[in-house]
């Protein structure tokens, strides 16, 4: 987040990057994009960096630069270097690496989108994911981003105004979000297309719910679901987005929110981080 606020908006960057390379962008610490070949091929070329590693290479495969970082001037100045050490190649062999194996989104089930931000009000503590201090609002102000799968059988029940247990555990796990120390008591009913209760944390601390879902011909058309409660800070790399720079020791007011997803849409098949659980359907 902090390269694209920073970097990405960078004229010079920008430039360089249009004229003279192309850009792919690589989650190389846990991709279901890559195959097993593909992570190999990767290693000593910036796969076993973290997520924020930066590396130029070309087609063949040499390597150029490594580096980068979180502000312009580092990443200008390994593109410019890289540059200077590229020689054309004349015979690039391009390997089948076999087929990635990407999780797909259960037939005739739904997407949710999954959302959080910390509301207005709160105050930034620092820390060296944000910059040590210098993206600390842009953090602050940030919406998290996830998504949930609904099975085919889920889906039907809550056509029929049920509330399967098994959707219930997996939305749990997004609760965290808005109930430090996890789920102690779902308190969470569906009557009459109106989702609303609440859910108490280990520590007793309580997130008030409320929602709705409707359907029309057995189908579910409308799936929305705020959750307010308390958040606390994350330290997991920014992936949190606004939990991140969360005063230490201090629990503050986070929203959390579920809704029926466009399951056409390119981002809507992007697989929940938690699909990496073999179970995670169950």
């Amino acid at each position: 987040m902090i390269a694209r606020e920073a970097v990405l908006n960078n004229s010079e960057v920008v430039q360089l990057l249009r004229e003279h390379f192309v850009c792919l962008a690589v989650d190389n610490a846990d991709n279901l994009n890559l195959t097993v070949a593909d992570k190999e091929w990767l290693k000593d070329r910036g796969g076993q960096a973290c997520t924020q590693g930066m590396t130029v290479f070309t087609a063949g495969g040499t390597l150029l630069g490594t580096g980068g970082g979180y502000q312009p001037a580092p990443v200008k100045r390994m593109l410019e270097e890289s540059l200077k050490k590229f020689q054309p190649e004349t015979s690039i062999v391009v390997e089948d690496t076999g087929k990635n194996l990407i999780p797909r989104p259960p037939a005739g089930g739904l997407v949710l989108t999954v959302t959080w931000k910390v509301l207005a009000g709160a105050q930034a503590e620092s820390s060296p994911t944000s910059g040590s201090g210098t993206y600390d609002q842009l953090f602050l102000s940030s919406l998290g981003v996830d998504r949930l799968w609904v099975r085919k059988d889920e889906a039907g029940s809550l056509a029929t105004g049920q509330f399967p247990e098994s959707l219930r555990r997996r939305m749990a796990s997004h609760l965290k979000r808005v109930l430090p120390g996890g789920l102690k008591d779902d308190r969470l009913t569906l009557s009459a297309g109106r989702l609303a209760g609440s859910c108490i944390s280990m520590q007793d601390d309580r997130a008030e719910a409320l929602g709705f879902v409707e359907s029309r011909d057995g189908q579910v058309t409308r799936f929305d679901l705020i959750v307010k409660g308390l958040g606390v800070r994350s330290m997991d790399h920014g992936f949190s987005a606004g939990l991140t720079v969360l005063p230490q020791g201090k629990k503050v007011p986070v929203v959390l929110s579920f809704m029926l997803a466009d399951e056409n849409q390119d981002i809507s098949r992007t697989p929940p981080y938690r699909v990496r659980a073999a179970n995670y359907l169950e």
